[in-house]
């Protein structure tokens, strides 16, 4: 028969740890844990590129007309205007010698016009006078109007001098339009060829003349 076991021996030394043992299966998942604190704001990031421009959008709708304003007082009554007409003679106050061939004024044929108006008037300019010269000349007589000479308002007149007494006469017309404002109207001569002559004069009966008339348009 087997005997009464004796008292336990010591242990023995630790072994070596075995190998890890297959990972077990997940356990389910815990509760959600409390919010934590709001962290520090961070630094503001660089600007984005311009986006493109949109569309414009559809006119607002036309407001309503304020009310009309207080009238102002009556300005003073103006200036009678004309009735349009305008006649005006002037007289050469002598003549001139003409030796070149370049115009020169005849004294005293000279005039300023007004037109007061608001458009372009229509004036009628007419002028005579003589030419003397010893010899054989020819000159021409010219209508200026701002120191230009106007077309169609332009003569030439020669004179056979070499006979006692002898003189030509200039004459013409010219209808021009001039626009509101000052004018000024001379005639002018110069010479053609020939010998050296004077224009215009001052002695009775023969004075050079220049008229002037405005035509109610």
């Amino acid at each position: 028969p087997q005997g009464v076991a004796g008292p336990a021996g010591p242990a023995g030394p630790t072994g070596s740890v075995g190998p890890a043992g297959p990972q077990g299966v997940a356990g389910p998942v815990g509760p959600v844990g409390p919010a934590g604190p709001v962290g520090a704001t961070g630094v503001a990031g660089p600007v984005g590129p311009a986006g493109p421009t949109g569309q414009t959008g559809p006119a607002g709708q036309i407001g309503p007309a304020g009310p009309q304003g207080v009238a102002g007082p009556q300005g003073p009554v103006g200036p009678s205007g004309s009735a349009g007409q305008f006649a005006e003679t002037a007289l050469g106050t002598g003549g001139a010698f003409i030796f070149l061939d370049t115009f020169t004024n005849l004294p005293g044929l000279s005039m300023p016009i007004i037109n007061s108006g608001t458009d372009a008037a229509t004036y009628v300019i007419s002028t005579s006078g003589p030419i003397d010269s010893l010899v054989f000349s020819s000159m021409e007589v010219a209508i200026f109007v701002d120191n230009k000479q106007e077309p169609g308002g332009t003569r030439r007149v020669s004179v056979h001098g070499g006979t006692p007494g002898t003189t030509s006469i200039w004459s013409q017309s010219l209808a021009v339009h001039l626009a509101p404002g000052m004018h000024t109207v001379q005639i002018r001569a110069r010479l053609a060829f020939g010998a050296p002559g004077t224009v215009g004069t001052n002695a009775p009966f023969q004075q050079g003349t220049l008229t002037v008339m405005g035509i109610n348009d």
